[in-house]
């Protein structure tokens, strides 16, 4: 996989992502038990590694 150049998109573009990622990440942390960030910290690092 590769990445994208500086440049390529422009700032609507890059804006539009920003809050599509920003509304993702607050529904996930929204319904996220504080009793299983450490199993969901060890399986994202497995996942990482595994790659």
């Amino acid at each position: 996989m590769a990445h994208i150049p500086d440049g390529v998109l422009s700032t609507p573009v890059l804006m539009a992502g920003a809050i599509v990622s920003a509304g993702g990440v607050a529904f996930g942390l929204r319904g996220l038990d504080p009793v299983k960030v450490p199993k969901v910290a060890v399986l994202s690092a497995v996942l990482f590694v595994a790659r």
